[in-house]
């Protein structure tokens, strides 16, 4: 869109580096936001994200983020907006510092929300993640 000589482009959220405490909503039982990272997730946290434009499609994201389990299991919810939900999971390795780990994910396009669940058992501290 232009106007008066400036041109706006859409904001491709869904390929740029998105810190966790960046989130349009966060609910659950145990969790601390630190400004852009959300450490000490634990049980029935929910981190979801509105809006994310895959007009390009993806099939990989990246992780940031530690935990003191062995693994901790991390569902990603993509909801589109015919209420259509998917869900993948992600196994993201013990960690004592904050480590990117790459995972590959079937095949993402067109305009959804993504959430990022937690579930019972996890210890986790989320501090971004990218679709690439």
């Amino acid at each position: 869109c232009i106007y008066g000589g400036f041109e706006f482009t859409k904001n491709q959220r869904a390929y740029k580096l998105n810190f966790a405490g960046d989130t349009d909503n966060v609910y659950g039982d145990d969790f601390k936001v630190n400004e852009k990272r959300i450490d000490d997730i634990g049980n029935n946290v929910v981190i979801s994200f509105s809006d994310m434009d895959f007009s390009e499609g993806t099939e990989k994201i990246t992780v940031c983020g530690r935990t003191p389990n062995d693994v901790n299991t991390i569902q990603i919810r993509y909801n589109d907006e015919n209420g259509v939900q998917q869900t993948q999971l992600l196994e993201f390795p013990n960690s004592t510092d904050y480590t990117e780990i790459s995972f590959d994910l079937e095949r993402i396009s067109g305009n959804k929300d993504i959430s990022f669940v937690f579930l019972p058992g996890s210890r986790f501290d989320f501090k971004w993640f990218r679709f690439e």
